[in-house]
């Protein structure tokens, strides 16, 4: 009876252990996220990052008027904008953007999928046999027909890229260059270098939608100096 008792025991201890190894497995746990076991997507090189929106949610469209009326230029040292990070299940598409796909204004569909995990934090790997370099892979969550899409370019796998309202609005920074310049005229590092004049530009960028707040933030960025600046510098002019 003895003996049958400590089976008994060590088979339940055993079988908690399983049930707890399962349950971090399939949870939202931090612990791995960079693990390749746990990475959505291909093969490649993974993009990690945070998905921020306001409410913390991809919400509902608001309205031109809105987002005028909410337009804040300021002395602030950045810009800012009140955004959370939005929960699990967020569906994020890696996308292949191509000068042709702008040229025909239109949108290309994933190559790879992913979902957020807790805190908004997602890792997709890029297709296998590629990396950031192709020209040029785009991170996104929303729609543009609900006016609630949020991209974010790839320009390295080294450091978090985040989809927020900075990430817009550096996209239609870029592609407001386009034609005369070309999608690929454009380097990792001029992205970045644009990126960082986003977040540097003063501005306070409000509102209740993703519409709302990368209209507005985009709007300041376009019309700021230091985002000028290193769009010229990134084109060689």
């Amino acid at each position: 009876m003895r003996n049958e008792s400590r089976g008994r025991r060590r088979r339940a201890a055993v079988a908690v252990t399983v049930a707890l190894a399962l349950w971090g497995c399939g949870s939202n746990s931090d612990v791995n996220i960079n693990s390749p076991n746990v990475c959505d997507g291909g093969a490649g090189p993974q993009i990690t990052g945070t998905v921020r929106m306001p409410n913390g949610r991809v919400a509902e469209a608001g309205t031109l008027l809105h987002r005028v009326e909410h337009m804040v230029w300021s002395t602030a040292a950045a810009l800012t904008g009140a955004v959370d990070p939005v929960g699990g299940n967020v569906t994020v598409q890696l996308v292949e953007l191509r000068q042709e796909d702008i040229d025909a204004g239109r949108d290309p569909g994933p190559v790879e999928l992913g979902t957020t995990r807790t805190g908004g934090r997602f890792c997709i790997g890029l297709p296998e046999g590629t990396d950031e370099n192709v020209c040029r892979y785009v991170v996104q969550v929303g729609t543009r027909a609900g006016n609630t899409l949020t991209r974010a370019f790839v320009s390295g796998t080294a450091d978090p890229i985040d989809i927020d309202f900075l990430s817009e609005a550096t996209v239609r920074v870029i592609l407001a260059e386009i034609p005369p310049a070309r999608l690929c005229d454009f380097s990792l590092g001029g992205i970045r270098a644009i990126y960082g004049a986003v977040v540097a530009a003063p501005g306070t960028a409000t509102g209740d939608t993703a519409d709302e707040i990368n209209a507005v933030a985009a709007s300041l960025a376009l019309a700021d100096p230091g985002v000028q600046a290193a769009v010229a510098q990134a084109l060689g002019r």
